[in-house]
């Protein structure tokens, strides 16, 4: 059973594929959908709220810690509940994903004002900014899981990738103002007033969420219990050779890739001296790269060589990870950190697109919980990385991962023909 509207899909279903040419008119029809269009616009709701929650608690817990290696390991606890994604998967291929995406959002507006009120009262400290960060780490796993799928009922199987791709650039979009912004407000309002505005654009989703129409749930016409759409989350990495192959290549780039960010605060504090301002920048800047590298996949249309792209850009992240650590100054280090945002939003989007273009449409949302588990298996990497630049130092930490990076992908590019053809 279908669940996009029928009559919102006929223009998209009759547009041409695009291989190699663009028009505005093809890559952005997803924007024909009113539901697609508000899931857009509420998107960038939920994205200011994250970038400025990924600058704050960083920021907040090196400041109460002043310790590498508990700024790693409490980030890795933020992105640990990630590994619900199989549960948050099995969920979401059966109940309606329109309400999940109302609960969750609703959620994340509770939080920030509870964030909030501890940070101006004085109770904050280490152990409940960790907890609280695990608190949003747990929705957010639940948002991911549910939010792609999502995009698929609403613009249909044949602009999937331009749907999601669309939908990740108000995501990495909003986080160039949200993580300046984030950085800016930690500096002249306090930890408290980024916590509220963090809030506010929660609260803007909600209100946007709440006019959805379209609902989802496959499983409304009787689909299997929860308990074995978990269960068979995890077959499909044992029975689907595709997805097995995603996963491992998700599982080396979010251990040595995405764990950078762990130790961004320290290159902020004590390589560059930047302060939370230049953390924002930072973060702002990589967004912004990844905004780029979105649009070229937008502009390249209906792609026959996704997996090849995918590795590459992934054997880019670890590259660029090494220049970003060798910067002998801080205006080289933002231009690498804008080229690692490049490769993240690139292999991000394929990553995703490809994942769900190789399952059944009844399995979409365990697929996507299977990702999201990748993403939670990632936080032992900020736990490794924290560890290495607390004994040597964090440049030193991210030469040695961005480097093994891209020699195992290189390795599993050269035994992998299969991924190469996807």
């Amino acid at each position: 059973m279908k669940c996009y509207d029928p009559e919102e899909q006929k223009d998209i279903a009759n547009m041409p594929e695009k291989t190699q040419s663009w028009r505005p008119s093809v890559a952005f029809v997803s924007f024909r959908s009113s539901d697609y269009r508000i899931l857009w616009f509420g998107t960038l709701g939920t994205a200011h709220g994250f970038w400025i929650q990924n600058v704050l608690f960083g920021w907040l817990v090196l400041e109460l810690s002043d310790s590498p290696f508990i700024l790693g390991i409490a980030t890795a606890l933020r992105f640990i509940p990630f590994c619900l994604g199989p549960v948050a998967g099995a969920i979401t291929d059966r109940i309606d994903r329109r309400r999940v995406l109302q609960i969750l959002v609703a959620i994340q507006v509770i939080l920030s004002l509870l964030s909030a009120l501890l940070v101006a009262t004085g109770i904050i400290n280490v152990p409940l900014t960790i907890a609280l960060g695990a608190c949003f780490g747990t929705v957010q796993a639940f948002l991911f899981t549910v939010r792609h799928p999502y995009i698929y009922d609403l613009v249909g199987p044949a602009r999937a990738k331009d749907g999601i791709a669309l939908n990740n650039t108000a995501f990495w979009g909003m986080g160039i103002p949200g993580s300046v912004f984030g950085g800016s407000l930690i500096a002249w309002l306090g930890a408290d007033g980024a916590f509220y505005a963090m809030g506010a654009g929660y609260f803007l989703a909600l209100v946007l969420f709440l006019w959805l129409r379209t609902g989802s749930a496959y499983a409304l016409g009787g689909s299997p219990s929860t308990l074995t759409n978990f269960l068979g989350g995890f077959r499909l990495i044992t029975q689907n050779r595709t997805v097995a192959m995603l996963f491992g290549l998700v599982f080396v780039t979010e251990i040595l890739a995405f764990s950078h960010l762990a130790v961004l605060p320290v290159f902020a504090e004590d390589v560059f001296d930047v302060g939370a301002w230049g953390l924002g920048l930072m973060l702002g800047l990589q967004c912004f790269g990844s905004l780029v590298g979105l649009l070229g996949l937008v502009a390249l249309g209906n792609i026959s060589y996704k997996g090849k792209l995918l590795l590459t850009a992934s054997a880019v992240f670890g590259v660029s990870l090494v220049g970003f650590a060798i910067s002998p100054s801080f205006l080289l280090g933002l231009a690498a950190i804008t080229l690692t945002g490049i490769v993240m939003g690139t292999f991000d989007t394929l990553q995703q697109t490809t994942l769900q273009l190789n399952v059944s449409e009844e399995e979409r949302g365990r697929a996507v919980g299977i990702w999201v588990l990748g993403l939670g298996i990632g936080p032992l990497g900020h736990v490794q990385v924290g560890a290495l630049a607390q004994v040597i130092s964090a440049p030193a930490a991210l030469v040695i991962n961005g480097g093994s990076l891209a020699l195992i992908v290189l390795a599993i590019a050269a035994a992998s023909p299969r991924l190469r053809r996807v």
